[in-house]
């Protein structure tokens, strides 16, 4: 079910259900890094934009290291992988910015 050949998501975008579930997983995993990382940040000014750009660039470090280790995705995959990996840090720098601290 999960291999690469498994169950489509969705003819139109052609991805199988692994894949769907592992771009999934990538941003709910950028997202906690970047909520973290927000909440770590003593400065709150371009908080947002500072996590997308962090995330995007760490998610293209990874991307560049699954190169070098002969792992060839494609340039398509790659931006796409980036994207999550941008996609994942707005969210958790939203979620990070807006949510109250609490007290105890």
């Amino acid at each position: 079910m999960f291999g690469e050949e498994g169950v489509t998501a969705g003819r139109s975008f052609g991805l199988s259900l692994h894949v769907a579930l592992r771009k999934l997983y990538s941003v709910v995993a950028f997202a906690l890094v970047a909520f973290c990382a927000q909440k770590a940040a003593a400065q709150r000014r371009f908080a947002v934009a500072r996590n997308v750009v962090l995330l995007a660039l760490y998610s293209a470090a990874i991307e560049v290291g699954q190169y070098a280790s002969g792992v060839r995705e494609g340039i398509a995959s790659n931006l796409f992988d980036v994207a999550c990996g941008a996609v994942g840090g707005w969210i958790g720098a939203l979620v990070a910015l807006y949510r109250p601290a609490r007290r105890g």
